[in-house]
């Protein structure tokens, strides 16, 4: 009999797969705008988002709950844009869960530090930008009595900001905390706007 063998996790391997990370996204994506509620708005769904992940890196009971009380807390953001923050978010965890000195406050501070900043360039490029554009780009279609006037902006609007969304949270869970430093820094909003 072989005496078992203990995987010793390197700083920089992941303890989460793609997949963990695709489903939380997912979860995000389809609920972010769901169930606001008047104390917490998107905190639910944040949190809703964050349990696969969580349920990964914490195996213990009150580890586990400490870190779903801190993503059920008030947040509001962009949904799209505030991929970027779901992804920093998932990073900050997994480096806690790993053994990093980040105590919950910090992962907290830095979650709701980059919500507001991240809203306003995603309502301008999205709700302000897009969709617009897209509704336009139809009204000829729609003033000839077709039909798909009425749905094709809202589907390439969707694939859009899905593209843009799941882009926005695997550059925040691969670049971490400094990713949102390097995008607000770099000039690429301003290009963008």
């Amino acid at each position: 009999m072989s005496a078992p063998t203990v995987k010793h996790t390197e700083e920089n391997e992941s303890l989460l797969t793609k997949k963990d990370l695709r489903k939380s996204w997912w979860l995000w994506w389809l609920f972010a705008e769901v169930n606001d509620s008047f104390e917490r708005l998107m905190g639910l769904s944040f949190c809703i988002s964050m349990i696969p992940i969580l349920k990964k890196l914490y195996k213990k009971k009150e580890d586990f709950q400490e870190a779903l009380k801190r993503h059920l807390q008030f947040y509001n953001t962009n949904a799209i844009w505030g991929s970027i923050v779901h992804g920093i978010t998932i990073a900050l965890e997994e480096q806690k869960a790993k053994g990093a000195k980040l105590p919950g406050e910090t992962v907290t501070s830095i979650k709701t530090g980059l919500m507001g900043p991240f809203a306003g360039i995603g309502d301008t490029i999205d709700w302000a930008t897009w969709l617009p554009i897209m509704i336009g780009l139809f009204i000829p279609l729609a003033k000839s009595g077709s039909w798909i006037a009425g749905v094709a902006p809202f589907l390439i609007f969707a694939l859009i900001t899905i593209f843009e969304g799941l882009s926005l949270d695997r550059l925040g869970y691969k670049t971490g905390a400094s990713s949102a430093t390097q995008i607000l820094k770099s000039g690429m909003i301003k290009q963008l706007t």
